[in-house]
């Protein structure tokens, strides 16, 4: 049995996703309209690329345990997707995984779900409203071929064969440097951080490189911060914002000791609006071989630290 891409609006979401091999079964209901099919079949291994086949079964299909860090993972890519207002292949590239994520075909198949159920409510709202007023017609219509488009240049971009996958490959984290210095933010700032506390952060940064993004957040109700992100794990957190599909700028790495701590907001805005007065130019550095390579030796130097407390933990030298 195999996908027709073509006819792709006809199909339930229900059944794009049956051809993806069911793993999980989703806790989160993010999204109303799509309430059944979070508790149904989650998951995700499509077999070939080319012929889009797949031999699952129901039979296959077990109940097990919930996945809301694949929902979490689903939604900041999702996000940042519905949000373009132009649908060329760059563009929509720029907001997906990398394709070395382990999850990239996980990710692009449920966005394609998800459009293609939005696809489908707005052309049944157009059909059963007769006496829909012009002007809301025309706005359906806008948003209607934009999502068509988008999906189809999704269809485009997960058909589209790379001659190699480099499947080791990580994101790249920038680091933000200190104005008027030679120094780097985040190693000022570890200066604050107990060592007990070296190994979580050590997983935080870890899970922006590999593409998981533990306990991923986005800023929403701060304009202040708006399209900042955070992970977190128990009272710290490594706020961060994309600079390319595979570059991750670092704004800050703090603990947060209380729901309601005006001291570690007011600063984390103060480092937010200093990224973002380099964000610019920051995505024209990581063009730069040399940059990256300069960003790799912070991370290595970074992870080295943070590993310290490893070493120290296992009875080694302190």
């Amino acid at each position: 049995m195999s996908i027709d891409f073509n006819n792709m609006e006809d199909m339930s979401v229900d059944e794009i996703l049956s051809f993806l091999d069911a793993k999980r079964i989703s806790a989160d209901k993010k999204r109303e309209e799509i309430k059944k099919l979070r508790s149904a079949i989650e998951s995700t291994k499509i077999v070939k690329r080319d012929t889009f086949e797949d031999v699952i079964s129901e039979n296959n299909i077990g109940v097990v345990e919930c996945d809301d860090d694949f929902d979490k993972e689903v939604e900041f890519y999702l996000s940042d997707f519905l949000d373009l207002k132009v649908y060329d292949k760059e563009s929509i590239e720029d907001v997906l995984p990398s394709r070395s994520n382990y999850n990239y075909e996980r990710i692009v198949l449920r966005i394609m779900a998800e459009i293609t159920h939005d696809i489908k409510d707005i052309r049944e709202i157009i059909i059963s409203d007769s006496v829909m007023d012009k002007d809301d017609l025309e706005e359906y219509k806008e948003e209607l071929l934009s999502l068509t488009n988008k999906r189809d240049t999704l269809r485009e971009i997960l058909l589209y064969e790379e001659d190699e996958i480099d499947n080791n490959k990580q994101n790249t984290l920038i680091f933000l440097p200190i104005k008027g210095t030679e120094e780097f933010r985040i190693f000022d700032e570890l200066k604050s951080i107990p060592q007990e506390e070296y190994a979580g952060f050590l997983e935080l940064f870890e899970s922006i490189k590999n593409g998981t993004f533990k306990n991923i957040r986005r800023f929403t109700n701060n304009k202040s911060l708006n399209g900042a992100i955070e992970v977190k794990g128990h009272q710290i957190r490594v706020v961060f914002q994309r600079l390319s599909k595979d570059c991750y700028g670092i704004v800050s790495m703090f603990m947060k000791k209380t729901q309601n701590n005006n001291e570690y907001r007011s600063t984390l805005i103060n480092r937010y609006t200093e990224f973002k007065s380099m964000e610019k130019e920051l995505k024209e550095k990581i063009k730069d071989q040399d940059f990256i390579l300069k960003n790799n030796q912070l991370e290595e130097k970074l992870f080295a630290i943070l590993s310290s407390s490893k070493v120290n933990e296992e009875g080694g030298c302190k």
